[in-house]
């Protein structure tokens, strides 16, 4: 599993390439009366401490005369050390408010395309900040421990909070799986308040309480007998659809594989929210910092205090001036990506339509692997921009045992080839000749593929939204992984490209 580093790298410098957001964080430190200052004064010193300890390079903030104002903010980019080439670039900052500190932190992944199978990870500073002050975010306090349903919080006080429209954070509620005077559950609530902490408040929902809940929301938007589901904000029955707000069941829970799906599916529910139909675009941390400052209006000064004044105002232009011009040499990279890229597409189009006329489908990219081991590789490498290996097809290329691996591959290729053109520009005379030379079969998961979208197995996830993988190439009848394959996928309509989700065996077909 991919990760962001919990402390940065040593620092690099803008490269080319835009940044794709990965995970945003706006969290609260509440302070007693009086004591906002030293709050604020302490919570810089510890970022600015973390940020230093890990990238060797001073992390003073880049908004001038900030201090004097409770406004702090910083920008930094580090390597991921664990994999070569790959460039995090986040923004932090603390703005001392009533009351507390404001925290807001952004982090992305710098790269020329968008990434695949990178989880997102909460930046090391946060818990410390968490363990030391205090995080809360609408009430609440957002990690590390867990909050109970009828305990910590009443009943009526949830149901009020999850119907607030002016929520900012999802709500991650766990529930027990059975009726024990001890309550059981298949996720611990405290081991996902501290991997959500700065993210989401987690909060535990007892077996009775389960049940009560159920009667005044109804059994669409309940979660019980040991599921999880996330309440994103804006919450309302009458408007949004059952996956508008992400259940998983308790029976997705029973493995430590589906655990793992479970906890990467819940990060990536609650890193970035999506901004409300008709928002303002959302600011940056630096944007937000920067907002807070006033326009200088100083009373005349003599002539050696406005020198200098001149002197700073030149030194925060410059900066100001060399951050923009970074971005737009990083901004002119990625339009030179995208314009080879797009012009590669159309030279490929124009190939497939030249041998779309001889009936011919997009032929094996030379050098298929032998070994599973080396498919995924093999895949990403023929097929950018086109077909996606989710991480749970990935992780089920490690039991693969089907014995036709070159079947396996031409089948990926057709997928990626005469299927991608058949969505994007129509016609189904190329695809159909493919499946009929290779044999396969491409059907529906079930005469009525809808009644099976509560069925974890059915998903995946590609560039943070989940993908139904309605539709599976087939060949052979047997129940034995050695002779019959099976290639689970589905479309990604937003980026044009298909997505596998499981290969190459059967999935199980009694889930509920």
């Amino acid at each position: 599993m991919d990760t962001a580093p919990a402390t940065p790298a040593a620092p690099v410098p803008a490269g080319p390439g835009r940044v794709v957001p990965m995970l945003e964080i706006d969290a609260t430190l509440p302070a007693a009366d009086g004591a906002a200052d030293t709050l604020w004064s302490e919570s810089v010193a510890l970022v600015r401490g973390w940020i230093e300890g890990g990238t060797g390079a001073p992390a003073a903030g880049v908004l001038p005369h900030g201090g004097a104002l409770g406004v702090w903010a910083c920008a930094w980019e580090a390597e991921d050390g664990a994999f070569p080439g790959r460039c995090w670039s986040s923004e932090a900052a603390l703005l001392a408010e009533p009351g507390g500190v404001r925290l807001l932190v952004q982090s992305g992944l710098r790269a020329a395309a968008p990434p695949r199978g990178v989880e997102p990870v909460v930046p090391g500073f946060v818990p410390l900040l968490a363990d030391r002050f205090g995080l809360a975010g609408d009430g609440l306090a957002l990690g590390p421990a867990a909050i109970g349903i009828g305990t910590d919080l009443s009943e009526q006080r949830f149901l009020d909070l999850l119907r607030d429209p002016a929520r900012r954070h999802p709500l991650v509620v766990v529930s027990a799986a059975d009726s024990s005077p001890q309550p059981r559950y298949l996720e611990e609530p405290a081991d996902l308040a501290a991997l959500l902490t700065g993210l989401a408040p987690v909060l535990s929902l007892g077996f009775r309480d389960a049940h009560r809940l159920t009667e005044r929301l109804g059994k669409s938007w309940s979660v019980f007998h040991g599921g999880i589901r996330v309440y994103r904000p804006g919450f309302d029955p009458a408007r949004d659809g059952l996956y508008d707000h992400p259940l998983i069941l308790g029976r997705q829970l029973q493995s430590a594989e589906g655990r793992a799906d479970a906890r990467a599916r819940l990060l990536a529910a609650v890193a970035r929210v999506p901004a409300a139909p008709g928002a303002e675009p959302r600011l940056s941390p630096l944007q937000r910092a920067r907002r807070l400052l006033p326009p200088a209006d100083p009373p005349p000064p003599a002539p050696e205090a406005r020198i200098g004044a001149l002197e700073a105002e030149r030194e925060s232009a410059l900066a100001l001036a060399a951050d923009e011009e970074a971005r737009a040499r990083a901004a002119h990279a990625a339009l030179q990506e995208i314009r080879i890229e797009n012009a590669a597409l159309r030279e490929k189009i124009r190939r497939l339509e030249r041998r779309g006329a001889a009936g011919f489908a997009e032929p094996v990219p030379p050098l298929p692997p032998a070994s599973y081991r080396d498919l995924a590789a093999w895949a990403d490498e023929a097929f950018p921009g086109r077909l996606f290996l989710s991480a749970k097809a990935r992780r089920a290329l490690a039991r693969a045992e089907f014995q036709d691996i070159a079947l396996v591959c031409e089948a990926l290729a057709l997928l990626a080839g005469a299927y991608v053109e058949m969505k994007r520009s129509g016609g189904r005379e190329a695809w159909a000749a493919g499946l009929l030379a290779l044999h396969l079969g491409d059907e529906a998961i079930a005469a009525s593929p809808a009644h099976h979208r509560n069925e974890e197995q059915y998903w995946c996830t590609h560039e943070g939204r989940d993908i139904f993988t309605d539709r599976h190439l087939k060949k052979g009848k047997s129940r034995d992984p050695r002779e019959a394959l099976r290639i689970y996928y589905g479309w990604d309509e937003e980026t044009q490209m298909v997505v596998i989700g499981h290969l190459p065996s059967h999935l199980t077909t009694t889930i509920s």
